[in-house]
């Protein structure tokens, strides 16, 4: 009798927890929608409308609250330049560094070039392991020196002109004759056959099972493992641009 009244406690305990966190992303998610529009490259009016739209959701039986920000077009036009007009004192700028780069790599078209890609998967590694002793990339190395001085080159994407990132994309992919993301899968360090997959979807099923897709979409290039054996790497698409 103890032991059920305690559980319930907890589990109590852990919802009214759970709540609360969707209170405050919900909270943050409102102050996110209301950032002003102020890109570094692009038209002087939202004619896109790029405005955030902070997605907050439940997982793992409803026990965890998440808030995620995914697209490339309102990072770049929203919440980069939020945090630019910030200042760092912590190990937080150094983040906030890597983390730039990568919008901008990703923003403004440069990751459809193989090596700028390569640096982009190389700050997301970064990112997620910067508390291991595999240091990695970081600012001021060589590598980070060839990532400033591609932003000195005009965008391969030119927002100027209007167009979104999507239609940006489509047009990429259609002239190198893609189709979607290449993703190679990696079972216990052994490249599962059929790697490169065309996509998160191709690589879910070769797996077994489809519902795993946005599975790989949290783990690709982050060397986490899904089920302790899976690891998700996304390609490096070769082509002539230096």
């Amino acid at each position: 009798m103890e032991v059920s009244v305690y559980l319930v406690w907890f589990l109590l305990l852990e919802l009214h927890n759970t709540l609360k966190t969707f209170l405050f992303f919900y909270e943050i998610a409102e102050f996110l929608s209301n950032l002003p529009y102020n890109p570094a490259i692009g038209p002087e009016l939202d004619v896109l409308n790029t405005k955030p739209r902070p997605r907050v959701e439940a997982r793992h039986n409803n026990m965890m609250a998440y808030l995620t920000v995914k697209d490339p077009s309102l990072l770049y036009n929203y919440i980069l330049p939020f945090f630019k007009s910030l200042e760092f004192k912590s190990r937080k700028a150094v983040d906030f560094q890597l983390w730039e780069a990568a919008v901008k790599l990703r923003a403004l078209g440069y990751t459809t070039s193989a090596k700028p890609k390569e640096y982009f998967i190389a700050i997301s590694k970064y990112i997620n392991k910067r508390y291991s002793t595999n240091v990695g990339l970081r600012p001021m190395t060589p590598e980070m020196v060839e990532i400033l001085k591609l932003f000195n080159r005009p965008p391969v994407y030119n927002l100027a002109s209007g167009l979104s990132y999507r239609a940006y994309s489509d047009i990429n992919r259609k002239a190198k004759g893609l189709t979607g993301y290449s993703v190679n899968v990696y079972d216990n360090g052994k490249l599962v056959e059929g790697s490169p997959f065309p996509s998160y979807t191709q690589a879910a099923l070769a797996l077994g099972n489809i519902n795993i897709s946005s599975a790989i979409s949290k783990k690709i290039n982050t060397d986490k493992l899904y089920k302790q054996r899976f690891k998700f790497e996304s390609t490096v698409n070769s082509d002539t641009t230096n």
